[in-house]
């Protein structure tokens, strides 16, 4: 359960929320792992830290501004290990991955590669607009424990951490069948897709955390939510987003009606 508290919103528009929640433990696995003192946490949040425990790799899928990033970052929180993310854009190349060489021999050493040998949570953002290149040299990493570094020519082979937990964040499932709002979006090869056959989660909107960011303002959170449901209903190429209920209590805080708030944001 989560307590409905929250801080005024000051006078020059700047929002500190300090929600609390009753359970301050999760167990995973057997252990039992605390959670920090006021903060929300997704409902699935229990599921994707033993996912990423006992299957290494997660596919998160859902809307844009659902809170995919955040709860990555809260699950190596959790497992109180670093943090890194890269988000899958059509620029990427092999070195974001593997790292580059410099005009002198010099390796410079990427984050994931950083992470891969000695343990963290790494995100790949975006990861349905991966480029099929990237995506082979990814497989290798993500199921065999070990992937090639050819630009480390002293130790050209990198072995997985055992506490190396890899988790992606998708608008759709990679079938490349886009929707209304995510046309662009690529069809992952069935390799890479079998690397989370057992840890896809599907990741909706958090209804308690926009209720906590509307800052006890029900009429913002329920002409929201009804604007997001209508969305829907007519398939408008639209994203009614979290950030939009946090934002929402930041305008009506500094004296703009919801019909004000409204006309700008549709």
């Amino acid at each position: 359960a989560i307590n409905d508290v929250a801080k005024k919103v000051d006078a020059v528009g700047n929002q500190s929320f300090t929600p609390t929640t009753s359970n301050t433990t999760i167990k995973i696995n057997d252990k039992v792992v605390s959670k920090q003192q006021g903060v929300h946490y997704h409902s699935k949040f229990n599921k994707i830290c033993n996912y990423a425990k006992w299957h290494k790799n997660v596919m998160l899928v859902g809307e844009a501004g659902t809170g995919k990033t955040t709860i990555a970052n809260q699950v190596a929180k959790a497992f109180d290990l670093n943090f890194a993310h890269l988000s899958c854009s059509a620029g990427m190349s092999e070195a974001h991955l593997l790292g580059r060489m410099l005009f002198d021999g010099t390796y410079v050493e990427s984050d994931f590669v950083r992470i891969y040998e000695n343990g963290g949570v790494f995100l790949f953002d975006e990861f349905d607009a991966l480029d099929g290149n990237c995506a082979v040299v990814m497989n290798s990493a993500l199921a065999n424990g070990s992937m090639s570094v050819p630009n480390r020519k002293d130790n050209p082979t990198a072995k997985r951490h055992p506490d190396c937990y890899i988790i992606t964040a998708c608008n759709t499932w990679g079938t490349g069948y886009g929707t209304n709002e995510y046309s662009g979006r690529n069809r992952l090869d069935q390799a890479t897709l079998d690397r989370f056959c057992a840890s896809k989660v599907p990741f909706d909107y958090d209804s308690k955390l926009e209720s906590i960011l509307s800052n006890g303002n029900k009429h913002l959170f329920h002409a929201l939510t009804e604007l997001r449901k209508r969305v829907k209903e007519f398939k408008i190429r639209r994203v009614i987003s979290t950030r939009l209920f946090e934002r929402g209590a930041v305008a009506l805080a500094n004296g703009e009606s919801i019909k004000e708030y409204f006309n700008t944001i549709t």
